[in-house]
């Protein structure tokens, strides 16, 4: 595991706080990067709240199955770069803040997504379900 470094995004002329990225490898790290960009050219329009909006959904779905439906009716936003920018720059965040419960919970969530990018999103959470995943995500 590689340390990422990056500035967040930021509404006012500067630059965002320093975030800190644990990646797994080089195509985490492209996709972390290429996200974080996502986000920052959609902060303070109509699309970031959309984005934010459906994030939101996803994580307030009680289990694998309605977070299934959630990812399919949304995936247009869930399964964009700037979602899982979003998901990363939080996911950062609460690493900073040591707290521990709510990072795992974002990075979990990141690269859940990133597995519908790549599988599909059926394939993808049949996978997730045979780890076990509604144990940990959701409250079923």
């Amino acid at each position: 595991m590689k340390l990422l470094r990056k500035r967040g995004p930021s509404k006012e002329a500067g630059e965002g706080p320093n975030l800190e990225f644990r990646v797994h490898g080089p195509a985490e790290a492209e996709s972390i990067l290429k996200g974080m960009s996502a986000l920052q050219d959609i902060l303070g329009t109509k699309e970031y709240d959309a984005v934010d909006s459906a994030v939101q959904a996803f994580f307030a779905s009680g289990t694998s199955t309605e977070a299934e439906k959630v990812v399919e009716t949304l995936k247009g936003r869930l399964l964009s770069d700037a979602a899982l920018g979003m998901l990363a720059y939080h996911e950062s965040l609460s690493r900073q803040k040591d707290e521990h419960p709510a990072t795992e919970l974002y990075g979990a969530h990141r690269r859940l997504l990133t597995e519908c990018r790549s599988k599909g999103i059926e394939a993808a959470f049949r996978d997730a379900r045979r780890r076990g995943v509604d144990e940990y995500y959701w409250d079923s």
